[in-house]
């Protein structure tokens, strides 16, 4: 006879005796210290990838998928990963991100009400604060997924703005992110062209 054992981990974990932490961030942190284009990717946008697998609540092996992922990305895509916009490497970090864990076919179809709720509720985005009181309040996250949606962004009533004075306020942003680079394309259309490179990848 045998006898299974189940060991579940916790999610969190106190650091130094009093900040929580979530595990997955941890090992996050332990992952890039092994590996140099992780190492590089976390110093351009590091709290970003943190704030991303805390909010999605990423699993211990999860997290480890993401960034196996991630560093595969890096390293057959050398020319991509030139760029230290830390915008561009925010796109990436979502699109593979999305190749991950999410319906790659449908966010690569036409835009639609359906499909931007889909995102949302992937990257456990609740709303777009067009309100906000301070830039430092507002969530990276939150500027690159209107970026990948502002086109289209009256189609879903959840995120649209409630007049053109919180588009025009919230565009302002977005700008300061974006400095202007996207003139031949969108953030969007960046997105799927990088999950359309990992389609190889199982």
């Amino acid at each position: 006879k045998f006898i299974k054992y189940t060991i579940t981990l916790p999610d969190t974990c106190l650091i130094n005796g009093h900040n929580v932490c979530k595990t997955s961030v941890i090992y996050w942190d332990y992952l890039v210290g092994e590996t140099t284009l992780l190492n590089k990717i976390n110093g351009l946008v590091g709290s970003f990838i943190c704030d991303l697998i805390q909010r999605t609540n990423l699993s211990l092996r999860e997290t480890q998928t993401f960034s196996r992922n991630l560093n595969i990305f890096r390293l057959l895509n050398d020319n991509e990963c030139k760029s230290n916009d830390p915008f561009i490497n925010m796109i990436v970090v979502v699109a593979v991100f999305i190749h991950c864990f999410g319906d790659k076919e449908k966010l690569k179809q036409e835009i639609t009400a359906e499909s931007i709720s889909y995102l949302a509720d992937l990257l456990n985005i609740k709303e777009i604060p067009y309100s906000y009181e301070r830039r430092s309040q507002i969530p990276e996250i939150s500027i690159i997924f209107f970026g990948i949606i502002k086109d289209s962004i009256t189609l879903n009533e959840r995120f649209a703005p409630k007049s053109d004075e919180e588009l025009k306020k919230f565009t302002n942003v977005y700008t300061d992110y974006e400095h202007l680079k996207f003139w031949s394309t969108t953030p969007r259309e960046l997105m799927i062209k990088y999950i359309n490179q990992m389609s190889f990848i199982q």
